[in-house]
């Protein structure tokens, strides 16, 4: 009998392979690069969570539970992926999209069944927002509306897993600190999707919030200090934490209002600085768990996360004093970083298979 992993990782990884260059690509277009004609730039951000990162973190847990049932929502988000490019209606995708978040939420309810924890509550709160924000992205509010719901998906759902690991060394205290940013990530960020324009002053509170805890209380803290790949996945987190206290500055300082100075800078300091962050530092662990692929350590992968951090620094630069030419030249260098990471992470895990066949000849 074919293994869950086995039969649903190439189907959901085609799909997140295929999106992930495809937005890449629109974001190019979108930043003002003469790059032929991709699919409607507005479908950039919900291609990329709603689809790409929904469907990546919906198959690590799915192999984490190990049972079939629970590739629902990757297979969802993935079809989902599918469809968008294919000029599906609306209405079509969001359904696909709110059922892989539906799936997630599931697997979290599952998991909390046999190990309850405040950590779990979290994460299914993250993917309720997923849920949420695709709902209110298939009724065709803007997409400028729903970014803190797409940003609260991801930052609450990978910042509970980072309370997991802390959580014994924090005490009530800490806990409800966390809680409360979490609620007001939540809350301001559905306000943002009703319309009000203190949303996001809300949900950047929530932001600073969870960066101000992470540094706390985050394992990371200390971790760094241990040689590689350790310290470069500490240094990862860490990275990732300034780039939300940023973007929560900001959208408490001056709201969150497209075209703006102020705009670009915060949401790719959180899509960017620390998503893509959390998935560099974490692939060693995700992608062996996905495809049974060994990737180790490989010191050359601290090239993609500075080139991802120092572009990052001159694209918010360009925006906040509006020169779109030093906006454009950092985007086009945040695309490199991440082509990088991918030529890296390929390179090493066939290294590493040569070296295993070579062993095995001996």
């Amino acid at each position: 009998m074919i293994a869950p992993r086995n039969l649903f990782v190439p189907i959901v990884g085609l799909s997140i392979v295929g999106g992930f260059v495809v937005g890449v690509w629109m974001g190019l277009v979108r930043i003002g690069w003469p790059f032929g004609s991709p699919p409607p730039l507005a479908l950039h951000a919900p291609l990329l969570v709603l689809g790409v990162l929904a469907a990546l973190i919906g198959a690590e847990r799915a192999v984490a539970i190990g049972a079939a049932w629970a590739w629902i929502g990757p297979l969802a988000s993935a079809v989902a992926i599918i469809t968008m490019l294919a000029g599906a209606p609306r209405e079509i995708v969001g359904a696909l999209l709110a059922l892989g978040g539906l799936g997630l939420v599931t697997v979290f309810v599952v998991v909390y069944r046999t190990h309850p924890g405040t950590h779990v509550i979290v994460m299914g709160i993250g993917a309720e927002a997923l849920i949420i924000a695709a709902i209110v992205w298939a009724t065709g509010v803007a997409v400028p509306l729903i970014v803190p719901l797409l940003a609260a998906f991801l930052v609450i759902t990978i910042t509970g897993e980072r309370l997991e690991l802390a959580r014994f060394g924090v005490g009530r205290g800490a806990t409800a600190w966390f809680i409360a940013a979490v609620a007001a990530l939540g809350v301001g960020s559905t306000m943002s999707a009703a319309g009000w324009e203190s949303g996001p002053r809300v949900a950047g509170i929530g932001l600073i919030g969870l960066a101000l805890w992470l540094g706390r209380f985050d394992v990371a803290r200390r971790t760094i200090r241990l040689p590689d790949p350790t310290r470069y996945i500490a240094t990862a987190l860490l990275a990732g934490y300034v780039w939300i206290a940023f973007a929560g500055i900001i959208w408490v300082s001056r709201g969150l209002v497209f075209g703006q100075p102020g705009y670009d800078a915060s949401v790719h300091g959180i899509f960017l600085g620390f998503v893509m962050s959390m998935v560099f530092g974490h692939a060693m662990i995700v992608l062996p768990s996905l495809t049974g692929l060994s990737f180790p350590w490989n010191r050359m992968l601290w090239f993609p996360l500075g080139l991802l951090h120092l572009s990052l620094v001159l694209r918010v630069v360009g925006d906040l004093v509006s020169d779109f030419d030093v906006r454009r030249w950092g985007g086009v260098l945040n695309a490199i970083a991440l082509v990088s990471f991918v030529l890296v992470a390929l390179y090493t895990v066939a290294q590493a298979a040569a070296g295993r066949r070579a062993a095995v000849q001996r």
